[in-house]
């Protein structure tokens, strides 16, 4: 009887060690599994988040187990909305957020991304908007600086008309962060500058690759 209990043990420890060792494997493989994260933040709250036209949740949003690719995000709460397509890099977190607003021209955001490469890409919707680093002005929109220091900093855009936003992103070593911004329109410019505003989304690159570059000397 005791043989019997002694050799049960033994068999019991052996599959429990086994399991063990196959299991750790199997849980470092995952840790390394290529995947995608985003957050997405509105004003106001417990707006409603599609991924590809399917509803995932409602904001404050944060899913990182995503597959990395394009994707079609829409933000809606009640009457208003927001739509674009933001591409999710794999072992990154893309950042979007958004104030909601039922006109259009007076809805404000950003998209703040990292890609591989070196640097800070800097866009804005409208064009020309004036950027600030961290209180220094360095130049207008659309900007791209390759020797900002690593680390965290903050980024203001302004233009007559248009409200100034500022966001706070980190330049990380071996990926190019990519600001995005939309500017809300002021509420006295709307007569005079909705005719005129140019055709072009804050997502989308400048052909030609007619970005500017800057030093910035510390």
């Amino acid at each position: 009887m005791k043989k019997s209990l002694f050799l049960v043990i033994i068999l019991v420890s052996v599959i429990m060690l086994t399991i063990q060792f196959l299991a750790n494997p199997v849980f470092n493989f995952a840790l390394f599994k290529e995947k995608a994260g985003i957050r997405i933040l509105s004003n106001p709250i417990d707006a409603q988040v599609f991924l590809d036209d399917s509803l995932v949740g409602r904001t404050p949003y944060e899913n990182t187990e995503l597959k990395p690719k394009d994707y079609t995000i829409k933000i809606q709460s009640d009457k208003t909305s927001w739509q674009g397509r933001v591409k999710l890099n794999k072992n990154t977190l893309t950042l979007v957020g958004r104030d909601l607003s039922e006109d259009s021209l007076s809805s404000a955001g950003e998209n703040l991304s990292l890609e591989p490469g070196k640097g800070v890409t800097i866009i804005s919707f409208p064009v020309g908007a004036n950027i600030n680093i961290d209180g220094k002005f360095i130049g207008k929109t659309p900007f791209w600086i390759d020797n900002l220091e690593i680390g965290e900093h903050i980024f203001s855009f302004s233009l007559d008309g248009f409200s100034t936003r500022s966001v706070k992103a980190s330049v990380r070593e071996n990926f190019n962060l990519i600001v995005s911004v939309d500017l809300a329109l002021m509420q006295s410019h709307k007569p005079d500058v909705q005719s005129s505003l140019p055709k072009i989304m804050s997502n989308e690159k400048p052909k030609n690759n007619s970005y500017k570059k800057r030093i910035v000397s510390n």
